[in-house]
């Protein structure tokens, strides 16, 4: 068997496919949208992308082909329609194609071996430990005067957890804040294996339905009552990754 490879390269002239031959161990493995590790250049080992696979009893070999060193996917996220897509994208851009099929890949899938970059990558959960009730008690009795903080914690309060990062970003404030919090017993910093299981199995069960907090359920208010006026405007929704703006969109319409 035979696949054609798209390289990833910068170079505009190598922007085509190269022949290469797929040992018998990895027949079962090979398919069209699939990254593969080959040998190509000076180079040790290069990324590529199948985008045809043929029977060699069908081609005259002038040469002896290199094997096909690994297949890094597991799953397939570049059909034929992607493919042209992609060669449409490199026309109208001057890009080359395997720069456009990239932007089709999901997150983590386009540099390395998926498994290896799924497997190792690590994040940091901030999870509230105290109850709403207790932390207003404590904003209002003084306990916790911090304007940071409050803010914090009234977010928590409103999400089930929320990444370390997202926080950071999002509300402006700093991991000593945090670590100041962990330490006084309101939140706990957990590390954890982010699972994407969901990128590949299409048999997974849907989350279930979620409950909007009282800010969602004015954004969605207002939202809808512009859609049932007849008054298209831009609303802007104001919220950290995780807040569940998606969710507020999906509710309203």
């Amino acid at each position: 068997m035979i696949a054609k490879i798209l390289i990833n390269t910068t170079a505009k002239s190598l922007n085509k496919v190269y022949d290469y031959n797929v040992p018998k161990e990895l027949e079962n493995e090979v398919e069209v949208g699939k990254r593969v590790e080959v040998s190509f250049g000076k180079s040790n080992t290069s990324e590529g992308i199948i985008v045809k696979l043929e029977n060699d009893s069908n081609i005259k070999k002038e040469y002896t082909l290199k094997d096909i060193k690994a297949v890094l996917d597991g799953y397939s996220y570049i059909n034929e329609s992607r493919l042209k897509l992609a060669k449409y994208i490199s026309y109208i851009y001057f890009c080359n194609v395997y720069d456009a099929l990239k932007l089709m890949l999901p997150p983590g899938t386009t540099s390395k071996n998926q498994s290896k970059s799924i497997d190792t990558k690590q994040e940091i959960k901030v999870i509230l430990v105290k109850s709403k009730e207790q932390i207003e008690q404590e904003i209002e009795d003084k306990v916790i005067k911090s304007v940071k903080q409050i803010q914090i914690l009234r977010f928590l309060c409103d999400n089930n957890y929320v990444l370390q990062k997202d926080i950071i970003s999002g509300l402006g404030v700093s991991r000593a804040i945090l670590k100041t919090l962990e330490k006084n017993g309101y939140i706990i910093l957990e590390k954890f294996t982010p699972q994407n299981d969901l990128l590949i199995d299409k048999n997974a069960p849907r989350t279930k339905k979620q409950i909007p907090t009282d800010e969602q359920k004015n954004a969605i208010d207002k939202i809808s009552s512009y859609i049932f006026d007849k008054k298209y405007k831009q609303c802007l929704l104001f919220g950290v990754t995780g807040s569940r703006k998606n969710r507020s969109i999906s509710a309203s319409t």
